[in-house]
């Protein structure tokens, strides 16, 4: 049995958060994964709020904070809490080389690759499009092969929208660098443009394709997201540079390129941090004695391996990480057999049109909502897992991202955001005395 400071249980962006948090702060911390949840394959985007749960829609995620219900994450753990963890995600990755751009206080837009736009606070500095704003015409550049990449339909979907009123968006397609006829993924673009050739390859084919600088150029060019798949911003700057062309790259479809480099980042951080890292294993027990968690236990292939520290993070995802068992009368946290304050026998679990709403376990109904989002266990203002009285039945176990319910992440544009502020809070708690 090896001693830890930390144990984190799951490989999202919540639980490796709370790994470089704590590990940072000379903290020995101990990961178990079975995957990297849906960080690899997700935007790379932070969205901290851009809807209330009423639908709301958010200039400021910061407007928004005192707003929410008294179980939602934001509203348990306070604003300075989140206001305190998003500065420390960007110091973290302006020091990895790879920074993100905001807009003070304010959500910017993001362009997805369904000609959408969605809010979201901080995203890589190749998906800032606040360029856009006074761009008179605009290209849409997609490749011939490649896949959920439309530039005709992504144009005309733009073009219907009031905040592109009057801009003149046009798209392009380029001729592919690989055998005619092949299927694309950005994926396979984003590892061609990885090398100095592929880079060289887009930049001539921009070139060709929009002309030279006159006074009929684009002003903004928007690209899906394939300009590398490492976590910096090389690809980006040579394109740019090289095409002399204000270049923005677009929100992907899942798996996404731009999931797949903050996932890399973070893995960088694990590795200069020192963490330990089990790939491949599920926390399926643990042993309580006096209200303190001894042990966390995995058993792969029949033989259990027992893991001991100072505090325990929980972050397997809740419904969409397997983190729950989920059954037609009840539901549960199986690492600790906690019973979920709402279950699916609850009324209101599931609506007639497929998409459940949600009673929450005071009875205050979120209108809207995805119900498996908001199935979580009861926690204390440190995310401590908490009985029916309200005490913690756990000192040192700390609940955070989706394993806390409370929120709807995709409704509310939260997810990230709720991953990197409850990281950082459970962090704080766990080691508050130290």
């Amino acid at each position: 049995m090896s001693d830890f400071d930390l144990v984190v249980a799951g490989g999202g962006l919540s639980g490796l958060m709370s790994a470089i948090f704590a590990a940072r702060h000379g903290k020995k911390v101990l990961v178990i994964t079975r995957g990297s949840g849906i960080l690899a394959i997700g935007g790379g985007t932070i969205d901290v709020l851009g809807f209330l749960p009423d639908g709301t829609r958010l200039a400021s995620p910061f407007a928004g904070l005192d707003r929410l219900p008294a179980r939602h994450p934001y509203a348990i753990m306070g604003a300075d809490a989140v206001r305190d963890a998003l500065e420390a995600f960007l110091v973290l990755t302006e020091e990895q080389g790879f920074p993100y751009s905001r807009n003070g206080d304010d959500n910017m837009p993001v362009i997805t690759s369904l000609g959408a736009v969605k809010p979201s606070y901080l995203v890589p500095q190749s998906m800032d499009v606040r360029c856009l704003a006074k761009a008179k015409r605009v290209h849409v550049v997609g490749v011939q092969g490649l896949k959920d990449f439309g530039p005709a339909f992504i144009a005309g979907e733009l073009g219907r929208r009031s905040d592109f009123a009057g801009k003149e968006i046009l798209p392009s397609l380029l001729a592919s660098p690989f055998t005619p006829g092949r299927d694309l993924s950005p994926l396979d673009l984003a590892r061609y443009l990885d090398r100095p050739d592929g880079t060289a390859w887009l930049i001539q084919r921009l070139r060709e394709q929009i002309g030279e600088p006159d006074a009929m150029r684009p002003d903004v060019v928007l690209l899906p997201p394939v300009l590398g798949t490492r976590a910096t911003p090389q690809a980006h700057a040579v394109v740019r540079d090289g095409a002399k062309l204000e270049v923005c790259e677009t929100v992907g479809l899942p798996p996404a390129v731009t999931g797949l480099r903050l996932h890399h980042l973070l893995l960088r951080l694990l590795k200069k941090y020192d963490v330990d890292l089990i790939e491949e294993s599920a926390v399926t027990g643990s042993y309580i004695e006096n209200g303190r968690c001894l042990f966390l236990s995995t058993n792969n292939d029949g033989r259990e391996r027992r893991y001991r520290a100072k505090a325990y993070i929980i972050a397997t995802g809740g419904v969409l990480g397997d983190g729950f068992v989920v059954q037609p009368d009840r539901a549960l946290e199986p690492i600790f057999g906690l019973e979920l304050p709402t279950s699916p026998a609850d009324p209101g679990w599931a609506m007639p049109h497929a998409y459940p709403s949600c009673v929450d376990h005071d009875g205050s109904a979120s209108a809207g909502a995805h119900g498996f989002a908001l199935l979580g266990p009861a926690v204390d203002a440190r995310l401590r897992p908490v009985n029916n009285n309200g005490k913690p039945m756990c000192d040192n176990v700390f609940f955070v991202g989706k394993t806390l319910g409370g929120y709807d992440h995709a409704g509310e544009k939260s997810g990230n955001g709720v991953a990197i502020a409850t990281a950082w809070h459970a962090v704080r708690q766990a080691f508050a005395a130290d």
